[in-house]
């Protein structure tokens, strides 16, 4: 069968990927300070400002 080892080799591309992810995922959460009682009022306002745009946005593209 033509192409079969092209994907074993992306089978073995994506699982060598999946773990240097997870590597690097497990050092970023031992990196990561603990959140402050003060975190929580930021993250929730830059969220609101991110749906606010995007609103904006779908609001100009259905008056176009």
């Amino acid at each position: 069968m033509p192409g079969h080892w092209t994907q074993w080799l992306w089978a073995a591309v994506l699982v060598m990927w999946l773990v240097m992810m997870i590597r690097r995922w497990r050092a970023v959460k031992e990196a990561t300070p603990d959140a402050k009682p003060g975190d929580w009022p930021a993250a929730l306002l830059a969220l609101a400002v991110v749906i606010g745009f995007v609103y904006l946005l779908i609001q100009y593209v259905k008056s176009s």
